[in-house]
């Protein structure tokens, strides 16, 4: 299951963007009076090709991939490298960067008072100061080492370290840094903050969406996004009955809900894809890192499948519903066996033959 983690300067509607995704009820006041917490939710991936195989196989139930959303008290300017729950930031797979654009009088904060592109920036670089910090304190104790006993492992780590070093100490990401696959697996246990994809979402008022493309329109570097959401208008979407959010969202020339949006960004973000398994007992979706083989995916659904993997069972969803079922698809031959090695492709249907 991905993990992101939503992250933020203190007011900007972090935990409003919680609910709204998780579809949650998380108590916003306690934020303001000052309490450490964290909420936890779990948010169902939409995706309408589920929803379609469901109708036409007919299983007993169909069941979504899910996202876990991690919401962070915020932190103030200098609190970041600092915090008690930095520990929680250094767990998830990305970051959902909330950015205030909207007004509230009742906290004194006027449209003079609202920087998105700064608070964009600042915050890029908590995580960098919190990342130096790190990196320095790691640099510090290999050099005491290598002094005693100097290793090729040491050497290596020292060397991808001060790559990174150099990186923070000019303020860059980590993330804008290419590694091959050893550096990665090395670098995963520092956790480094900056290193990891991050998404921006500008909270924008009722007022402000005429305005959204002049926010969207932030220069970002590697592996960064950038979308928005109103929160105020999600929370009116999210109380309509299923049938009445669609008119809403036409009625504001919305394609999507914030929410859906979201999470497809948050996905193209971090090179995921969906692929499908059906039985008469469920049709399921399931999360998967995009280039990963059909063994590995196997092991995504059941550490035994990829262990005793024998072969895939696969037709693509295009495929299936052109045909409209897995007995016409053999018969025009698009359904596939295909070996361990096989790259599992979005959309993809799988039945994984296995014995352990």
């Amino acid at each position: 299951m991905m993990r992101a983690g939503i992250i933020g300067f203190p007011k900007v509607g972090k935990t409003t963007l919680f609910n709204i995704l998780t579809r949650g009820h998380a108590d916003t006041s306690k934020f303001s009076q000052g309490k450490r917490a964290i909420n936890i939710g779990v948010a169902e991936v939409p995706d309408e090709r589920l929803d379609k195989l469901y109708k036409m196989i007919q299983p007993r139930k169909k069941t979504p991939a899910t996202t876990e959303f991690v919401d962070l008290v915020g932190v103030s300017r200098g609190e970041v490298k600092g915090s008690e729950y930095l520990a929680h930031l250094r767990t998830v797979d990305c970051l959902i960067h909330v950015v205030r654009a909207f007004e509230d009088p009742e906290l004194g904060i006027s449209a003079a008072d609202l920087h998105p592109h700064e608070d964009i920036q600042d915050f890029n670089l908590e995580l960098i100061l919190a990342d130096m910090e790190v990196v320095h304190s790691r640099l510090e104790r290999l050099t005491q080492m290598m002094k005693k006993v100097k290793s090729k492992e040491n050497e290596e780590e020292y060397a991808l370290l001060q790559r990174c070093a150099k990186q923070v100490e000019n303020e860059k990401p980590v993330r804008e840094l290419e590694f091959d696959e050893h550096e990665m697996r090395r670098l995963r246990g520092f956790a480094l903050l900056s290193e990891k994809p991050i998404l921006h979402i500008v909270n924008v008022s009722e007022e402000r969406l005429a305005k959204k493309e002049e926010y969207l329109a932030e220069t970002l570097s590697l592996n960064q996004g950038i979308t928005y959401v109103c929160g105020f208008l999600e929370q009116q979407i999210d109380d309509l009955p299923s049938e009445e959010r669609r008119e809403f969202l036409q009625q504001y020339g919305f394609a999507e809900s914030g929410r859906d949006r979201v999470i497809r960004t948050t996905f193209k973000l971090l090179d995921l894809i969906l692929f499908f398994t059906s039985c008469p007992e469920e049709v399921r979706s399931w999360p998967l890192r995009r280039k990963t083989n059909a063994q590995k995916a196997a092991g995504a659904v059941h550490s035994d499948m990829e262990r005793g993997f024998i072969r895939a069972e696969v037709v693509h969803y295009d495929d299936f519903i052109r045909y409209g079922s897995f007995a016409e698809t053999k018969k025009h031959g698009v359904f596939r066996l295909e070996g361990k090695e096989y790259i599992v492709q979005d959309g993809d249907i799988i039945l994984f033959r296995f014995n352990v």
